[in-house]
């Protein structure tokens, strides 16, 4: 029953196209048989690759999710067949919690999603079933199994590391049994299973887009994904991630799945109380305390399983309480999750990741080079070509993977157009070069050669058309600071609505390089109706200020100094500090402010006073507004 109803809800939800986040990383991987993300991943690329080879007659894409579907539906009913032989109760009790936990919110996405989370869980579930085996048969051939799927979870997922305390724990327990040679080697076969895979790792390098393992050195970072854990900042306490595991948890459980685990906890003798305990206390904690990993339902899940196995004996219970309790329990509690759950889960008809790879892949001029950045746009534009075969005649490339400024100097010379997701500081340019707005993107051009191309604003869809289709907010935004991180929950279809608010954003920009009249009337309406869609822009430096020039040029001062005056509470760059204070004070000046409007004179004063290069930059722009 579980595995045929896991089967059913992604047959009924899953999707053709690239999903959020890296998913379009393991779809170009599994296809190209490419390096993915530290360590690797090679277990999912090997079995996922023979799927799709024996799966031929399938759409590629489709393929790779319906690998997960197989993966999650055996999963389901692993976990069943666990919580039947563990905790001795009924096949309908064990079947209905094995069904519950397919409707659960995670566990169903990773059914349908393109990336290795599925095969871990499934890795996982058989290892607490072989775990529960070994426990009652003390069969030597039990135990080295579950040292081999330990090893192999391993291999699934670099989370499964956090299962050390609970695997020892049962090592300890069974040491007699077992004795010192018997661990050992045990320990080294789990040990063999886990980095076995990782030897391919070499030979996948050919197609590196995102490792870089060309020493032994940089092979063991690799492994131990020290690209993400040695930076300053990632772990700590993030208040946000402790309220989002929350409601992920109870959206996992819901009602009815909380109240049967608490029921059957209450059954369970205090040895598995700690054992459950030593299993799923450090994986929380650690997909707590890792601050960047932005898929915290999916790390959080393994934390869950030992909990969904004790809805089990809470149903069997409930039935002995009450006769008749426990198909009004499974019914209400499946019909609760499908209810709370398909909506938002259904990835049939949700084109927007997609959307988010052509709003910079499908703009760009023809024989161009695109720079991305951000993990959404690298995997959804890898997806649209080396899957879809979308745009190949432009060059893709990892702003992270390749020394800018001397890349870049190498395309300009060969007369190819650039692109950037997130435009470079200017000494990263190279000279007589600034960059220009192209729609979401920032274009090359040489210095005086700016002009405005309509086309690459040329979008099937705005930024308010986005926000209509806001799902969960089961993302999460990152921002790196100085020796810190700062996160917070965002819905994935946030990163494409913002976006296209920076498209927006750069449209006014657009109209202000043309210094016309028309220009200036053309970007405030822009940035007016950016604030509209969006208030919180109006803390964005890049919205208020030309928006404060723009109203200014158009003879507006009434409306140009409340945005003067929000932008010098924005922590400005010294040039628009200074331009904010002298012409705020001009409009005070006019208005017969003449206390206030000296005091913003000398604030812009002594900042041009201490900087003569920006000081003759602004008097030159002051002269051409006027």
């Amino acid at each position: 029953m579980p595995f045929l109803l896991s089967l059913a809800l992604s047959a009924a939800t899953v999707g053709r196209s690239v999903g959020w986040q890296d998913s379009g990383f393991f779809l170009f991987g599994v296809r190209e048989m490419a390096l993915l993300h530290p360590p690797g991943f090679v277990l999912y690329l090997l079995l996922c690759k023979a799927w799709t080879w024996l799966f031929f007659f399938l759409d590629f894409t489709l393929g790779v999710h319906l690998f997960s579907s197989a993966c999650a539906a055996a999963a389901a009913a692993t976990l069943a067949v666990t919580a039947r032989d563990a905790f001795k109760t009924s096949d309908r009790a064990a079947a209905l919690a094995g069904c519950l936990l397919a409707a659960g919110y995670t566990f169903w996405a990773s059914a349908i999603y393109a990336k290795g989370y599925a095969l871990y869980f499934l890795v996982i579930a058989l290892l607490l079933r072989q775990i529960a085996r070994a426990d009652e048969s003390r069969s030597p051939r039990d135990f080295t199994i579950a040292a081999a799927l330990s090893g192999i979870a391993w291999a699934a997922h670099p989370a499964a590391t956090l299962l050390a305390p609970a695997l020892l724990l049962f090592a300890w327990h069974h040491r007699r049994t077992l004795g010192g040679k018997g661990l050992a080697w045990r320990a080294a076969l789990g040990a063999g299973c886990a980095l076995g895979p990782s030897l391919l790792l070499p030979v996948l390098a050919a197609g590196d887009l995102f490792g870089g393992i060309g020493s032994f050195g940089e092979f063991v970072r690799y492994l131990r994904g020290g690209r993400y854990t040695d930076a300053p900042g990632v772990f700590g306490l993030a208040p946000s991630r402790w309220i989002s595991a929350g409601l992920f948890t109870w959206e996992e459980f819901l009602g009815v799945g909380v109240a049967m685990a608490i029921l059957g906890g209450l059954g369970i003798d205090r040895r598995r109380a700690l054992w459950i305990a030593a299993w799923s206390a450090p994986v929380a904690a650690f997909a707590l305390l890792f601050k960047i990993e932005g898929q915290l339902d999916f790390w959080l899940l393994p934390a869950w399983m030992p909990l969904q196995l004790l809805i089990a004996p809470g149903l069997l219970r409930a039935e002995r309480l009450r006769r008749g309790a426990l198909p009004v329990l499974g019914a209400a509690g499946l019909l609760w999750a499908l209810a709370a759950n398909g909506p938002d889960v259904a990835q049939r008809k949700n084109d927007l990741p997609a959307t988010f790879g052509r709003l910079f892949l499908g703009t760009v001029t023809p024989g161009s080079v695109l720079i991305v950045g951000s993990d959404d746009a690298l995997g959804s534009c890898l997806w649209l070509q080396g899957v879809n075969g979308e745009r190949t005649d432009v060059a893709l490339v990892n702003a992270a993977r390749v020394d800018l400024p001397k890349a870049v100097d190498l395309w300009v010379l060969r007369g190819r157009p650039i692109f950037f997701e997130f435009a470079p500081p200017p000494g990263k340019l190279p000279a007589g070069f600034t960059t220009e707005p192209a729609g979401a993107l920032e274009k090359l051009m040489k210095k005086g050669e700016e002009h405005f191309e309509p086309a690459f604003w040329d979008f099937p869809l705005k930024a308010r058309d986005v926000r209509a289709r806001f799902r969960r907010a089961r993302g999460q935004k990152v921002t790196f600071l100085p020796g810190d991180v700062v996160v917070e929950p965002e819905p994935y279809e946030r990163r494409l609505f913002d976006a296209l608010l920076r498209a927006d954003e750069h449209l006014g920009h657009a109209h202000m390089l043309a210094r016309t009249t028309e220009g200036y009337r053309k970007a405030a309406e822009t940035f007016e109706s950016l604030l509209e869609t969006e208030p919180s822009m109006e803390r964005s430096l890049e919205t208020c200020y030309p928006l404060a020039l723009a109203y200014l040029n158009l003879g507006r001062p009434d409306r140009a100094e409340p945005f003067f005056r929000k932008t010098l509470t924005l922590s400005p760059a010294p040039r628009v500090e200074a331009g904010a204070a002298h012409f705020l004070s001009q409009i005070c000046e006019r208005t017969g402010r003449i206390a206030e409007a000296r005091a913003l004179g000398a604030r812009a004063g002594a900042i041009l006073q201490a900087d003569p290069t920006l000081r003759a930059g602004f008097e030159d722009r002051v002269r051409s507004m006027h």
